[in-house]
Formats: structure tokens, C-alpha cells, sequence
């Protein structure tokens, strides 16, 4: 080896640089008696043979080598990693009980932390609960957007929603070319009545015909109304709504073509629509709007509403200049019943909930501020605490503990207080919008529908 040296020292040193592509453990096995190998190759067959012997046994062995070393190392390092993993749980988890251990110790502190966190979460989550589903979620229509709610005002009245006559409805649906459907509804009250049934007092929704189609809503069950069945002798069906059909017939598929009996009338029921068609008022059921000739023709009378679906491509601002020319060429022709009479146009939803959006807004925009004083408040009393904490402190260090251990210890207690403040503002938040759903009138449509939003709080 030594005379191999001597003699081919650039050829030695290329061969001891090449070794070391073998993992660690094999050079210290085998690396000297290779060294010596190819000295004597070198030696007796010279420089070009040796290396064409040595650099294809190290193509061959090198990758085998650092694989099976990868492989015994693999098992090892898995094991650390999941001691390493397991320790740093164990600690975490100590942290945990530690916090919920001080937090026993000073339960004056931890109580008060935790009520002015779940008042503060509560009131948001109910209140944004209430701003998704009443002002963001759009109507449980078909194409929302293109559903348009017709009103009429009067030049001397601030009152910009007034309900429209039979006459002028019917003149409105003859001569306007922007809406795919104009319908009339309007809401009233009867007495369920029967045999062998107790009485009961609902709300009823008188619809004409296209009502439903109008809305793009299907029924769950049955038909919808028939266009003949807007005739005087061919109204006596009804279509029942998701919620009265489980509440007073149990959800019950056969009671299609069975007869209900109202102010002492039979009625036959033809179809169930979904929950949750609500148009300022809730009705328990819908009957067909069957005037004759002579109610048609009254312009006198004032109350009736109307939705239209717009033709595609149509646009709101473009149904309402239509509807004020109609209504101006009105007052023309009927001056004593149509003068001074002008429209308004809304979209659906804006119809229905747009009274409600500067209180809404105003209400999320003050709880907001409930959230950040309470948050603040809650810091407030971990400064407090901290301060008087000190002294632990100071012993924990002494003790060996890492500033970053104090770190997530304190950390630790934050989070136990922000879970417990979540859990009990979530019930907090709860109760308040059932308490809302109590409370809200009629007039206030889709918030019966409304469940607590939990998003809310990621």
C-alpha cells in the first residue's frame, strides 16, 4: 500500500475522496482493507483496470449501502420523533391542568373572566346569527334576484309602501311587458273548524293562481294551484305549508285529497309546500283568489300587494320606469280613483327585511363594541393577576423553567378561559335568539327559520 502510494498518489487520494459516498458506518468497517484492495490492484494491473474495477463496484455498492443504512437508521429516527412528540404532549397537557388547577384557586378571577367573555361572544354570535339569516341570506326562492315586490304611494303621504286596488292590479298585469308574471296576494285570518276538531284561528295567504310559480318554489307534496282555479266555483281547494301540514296533520302523505273545513267551508287540499315562505306575514295555508268581475274592477279599495318575476335580461330600474308610466297614464284615465297614485319597486328581499337593516346594523356595530370591551376587560384582569403572580414566577425560574415554558403556560390559561367563555356564550347566544323569535313580529319574514350560527365563531 505504501509503494501504491508512492507511486500513484493522485490516483490514491481520488480513491480515499470517493470512499466517503459510503455511509459512515460501512468506511469504518471495510474502508482500510478497500484502501489496500485497490493499492494491490494498482500495483499489478495497473492505473486504467484498477479504475474501471473500482468506480463500477462503487456504482454497484454505494447506492445498496446508503439505502440499507437509510432503512436501519429509519426505525430509530421514528422512534425519537415520536418521543419527542409524545414528551411534548405529555408537557402540554400538564400546562392544561396546571391552568385549570390556578383557575379553582381563584375562582372570583376565572368567574368574572369567563361571564364578560360568554356576554360578549354571546351577543355576537346572536346578533350575527341574526344579520346572516334575516339581512345576508337571500330568500328560499328560486333565482331571488329576479323576484320583484309592487307597491304603490301617494303624492301626499311619506308612506311609500301602500297595498294596490283589484283595478289598478289588473291594468299593471295587462300592460306591462317587463315581468314574466305578476301576481296579487294579500293575507287574512280564518277559523279551522270540523266535527270532531277543536277550533283554531290561523293566518291564511289569498294568492292568485301563478303565485307559487311566480316564487319558483315546488311543492313537497301534491299541486300547486291551477289557473282554473282562479274562478268563482273553482276555488274551494288549498295548499297547506310545510310547517301547519306537520303540525296539525303529523306530516302525513294521505292527506292530499282529504278535505279541511274553514269558517264551516270544505276545502280540499291538493298540495304542501316547503317551510319557510314567509311574505311579511306567516300563513298556516294558501286559498286561491277567485273575484268575480265586479271586485276586479274596484279602484277604490287599496289591498292588495303584487310580486312580479322579471323577464330575463330585465332589469328592476327598468320595471319600475315601466309601472310609473302605467301608473301616470292612470291617473290620466281615472283621475278620482288613480291621480297622484305612483310606484314603488323593490326587489324581494329588499321588501321584506330592508326596514330592519339600519336597526340590524346598528345593533352588530354595539356588540362589536361589547366584544372588544370585553376583551379588553378580560386582559385588564390577566395583568392584574400577572402581577401578583410574580413571586411564582420567579420561583418557576429558579426552579429551571424556560421563558418559553412560562410563555405557554400562560398561554395554557388563556385558552381554558376562552373555551369556557365560548361554551357558555354559545348558550347565552342561543337564548337570546329564542327569545327573538318570540318577540318578532309577524311582518318579519324568515326569522322562525333562523338556528344559531356557530361559524361564527371560527
Amino acid at each position: 500500500m505504501h509503494d501504491s502510494t508512492s507511486r500513484f498518489p493522485v490516483s490514491t487520494l481520488a480513491f480515499r475522496a470517493l470512499l466517503l459516498l459510503y455511509p459512515s458506518r460501512f468506511r469504518a468497517r471495510f474502508a482500510i482493507q478497500m484502501r489496500e484492495d485497490f493499492g494491490d490492484m494498482l500495483r499489478l494491473r495497473g492505473r486504467l483496470a484498477s479504475w474501471k474495477r473500482a468506480l463500477g463496484d462503487l456504482v454497484r455498492s454505494v447506492p445498496r449501502e446508503l439505502l440499507k443504512a437509510s432503512w436501519q437508521r429509519a426505525p430509530h429516527r421514528r422512534l425519537n420523533q415520536k418521543n419527542r412528540r409524545d414528551r411534548w404532549t405529555a408537557s402540554v397537557l400538564q400546562d392544561f391542568r396546571y391552568a385549570i388547577r390556578g383557575l379553582t384557586k381563584a375562582p372570583g378571577y376565572a368567574s368574572i373572566a369567563i361571564v364578560t367573555l360568554a356576554l360578549g361572544i354571546g351577543a355576537n354570535t346572536a346578533i350575527f346569527t341574526l344579520v346572516n339569516g334575516i339581512l345576508l341570506k337571500p330568500p328560499p326562492f328560486r333565482d331571488p334576484g329576479s323576484i320583484i315586490a309592487v307597491w304603490q304611494h301617494h303624492t301626499q303621504s311619506d308612506e311609500l309602501k301602500n297595498a294596490i286596488s283589484p283595478a289598478t292590479f289588473r291594468d299593471f298585469e295587462q300592460q306591462n311587458t317587463v315581468f314574466d308574471g305578476l301576481v296579487a296576494y294579500y293575507h287574512s285570518g280564518t277559523t279551522v273548524t270540523g266535527d270532531e276538531e277543536i277550533p283554531e284561528q290561523i293566518q291564511i295567504g289569498m294568492v292568485m293562481p301563478g303565485f307559487f310559480t311566480v316564487l319558483g318554489t315546488e311543492p313537497v307534496l301534491g299541486r300547486a294551484f291551477r289557473e282554473e282555479e282562479g274562478q268563482p266555483g273553482n276555488h274551494r281547494v288549498t295548499v297547506l305549508s310545510g310547517e301547519y301540514w306537520g303540525r296539525r296533520f303529523g306530516a302525513d302523505s294521505s292527506v292530499i285529497g282529504t278535505t279541511i273545513t274553514l269558517s264551516r267551508v270544505d276545502y280540499e287540499i291538493v298540495g304542501v309546500m316547503p317551510p319557510g315562505i314567509d311574505l311579511s306575514f306567516e300563513a298556516s295555508l294558501w286559498l286561491p283568489i277567485a273575484f268575480n268581475e265586479g271586485r276586479w274592477n274596484n279602484r277604490g279599495s287599496h289591498y292588495l300587494a303584487a310580486i312580479g318575476r322579471l323577464e330575463p335580461d330585465m332589469t328592476i330600474d327598468e320595471a319600475r320606469s315601466e309601472l310609473e308610466t302605467i301608473a301616470a297614464r292612470l291617473g290620466v284615465a281615472y283621475p278620482e280613483e288613480n291621480e297622484g297614485w305612483g310606484v314603488t319597486v323593490l326587489s324581494l328581499h329588499d321588501d321584506l327585511v330592508g326596514h330592519m337593516r339600519p336597526a340590524l346594523l346598528l345593533l352588530q356595530g354595539a356588540v362589536l363594541l361589547v366584544l372588544l370591551i370585553a376583551c379588553v376587560n378580560v386582559a385588564n384582569l390577566q395583568l392584574a393577576r400577572g402581577s401578583r403572580r410574580q413571586g411564582e414566577f420567579a420561583i418557576r425560574t429558579a426552579l429551571g423553567a424556560r421563558r418559553s415554558r412560562l410563555i405557554r403556560f400562560l398561554f395554557s390559561e388563556s385558552m381554558v378561559l376562552a373555551a369556557l367563555g365560548a361554551v357558555f356564550g354559545l348558550l347565552f347566544g342561543w337564548v337570546i335568539v329564542e327569545v327573538v323569535k318570540v318577540l318578532a313580529p309577524d311582518s318579519l319574514a324568515g326569522v322562525q327559520s333562523i338556528t344559531l350560527d356557530r361559524s361564527v365563531l371560527a
